[in-house]
């Protein structure tokens, strides 16, 4: 039995699975490697090279490999993808989730774990946005992601699935050099080369002051995430349920987090991650 990590061959996948591996839990892989990469994975993985539209593959894997819950990371990496071609976003990211959970509701896999995005609230009206806060997406990329939300949703309430859903804001930061983020669009990748570069390195956002910091500093430290002790060798809970473990480090908004604070909406910006 095991655990299917989706796009775990990517940047936060490495990371989760790495966090998997030291709790003893075993897992298999899941990636197209159209922005992962094979070495990111450690010695003793199994790896399935793919996507999670591809039905027959997916149920290969999950009937092959006994999965018994999924950590679903695969996806759009751009969020300017999602608002200059919606239709294949939607395509890729919402139609995607829906095969995958096409394939796991027929195996009776209840428990899903899904990587959302801080888009789903949209421009906020306080200054800081709790899980309880509207969510209002004003981008394609918000608005497929909460529709996968959505779906998993319904499924609990049709067969009783444990879902959980993480709303991380600009991920950075690396475990180990061997799993660094070198997205050359990426927050740190790209100051760390201007600054090599001898260029003064440009931050969206900064024509809105916040108490500490530009509003792209909101961000979740994969070494901290997940932590030791996720997801749980019983099962995940349900959203509504899920007790964050308490860290020194801050913890990604959403399901996983309490709050977070963020600056008033920006009138334009360049396309982002996540």
């Amino acid at each position: 039995m095991a655990w299917l990590v989706t796009g775990g061959a990517g940047y936060i996948g490495a990371h989760v699975v790495r966090a998997l591996q030291r709790a003893g839990m075993d897992c298999v892989v899941l990636d197209d490697l159209s922005s992962g990469r094979a070495t990111n994975l450690p010695a003793g993985v199994p790896f399935v090279r793919g996507g999670v539209e591809q039905l027959e593959l997916v149920d290969k894997v999950v009937r092959g490999y006994r999965v018994t819950g999924c950590i679903h990371l695969a996806g759009t990496l751009m969020a300017g993808f999602s608002s200059e071609r919606p239709l294949a976003a939607y395509d890729s990211i919402t139609g995607g989730f829906r095969t995958l959970l096409t394939v796991l509701t027929a195996h009776r896999v209840d428990r899903v774990v899904y990587s959302s995005t801080a888009a789903v609230y949209g421009p906020p009206e306080t200054s800081t946005v709790t899980e309880g806060a509207p969510t209002a997406p004003t981008t394609s990329y918000g608005r497929t992601k909460l529709i996968g939300e959505w779906m998993l949703q319904d499924l609990e309430r049709a067969t009783g699935l444990r879902h959980t859903s993480l709303r991380s804001v600009n991920v950075m930061g690396s475990a180990t050099p061997a799993i660094a983020d070198v997205n050359p669009y990426h927050l740190l990748p790209r100051v760390f080369d201007d600054l090599r570069s001898g260029r003064v390195p440009h931050i969206h956002g900064a024509d809105f002051p916040t108490p500490t910091a530009p509003r792209c500093a909101t961000s979740c430290l994969p070494p901290t995430w997940p932590p030791r002790t996720w997801p749980p060798r019983g099962g995940s809970t349900r959203a509504s349920r899920w007790s964050p473990p308490t860290t020194s480090a801050p913890a990604p908004a959403g399901r996983c987090a309490a709050s977070w604070r963020r600056s008033p909406a920006p009138r334009a910006s360049a396309s982002s991650p996540r």
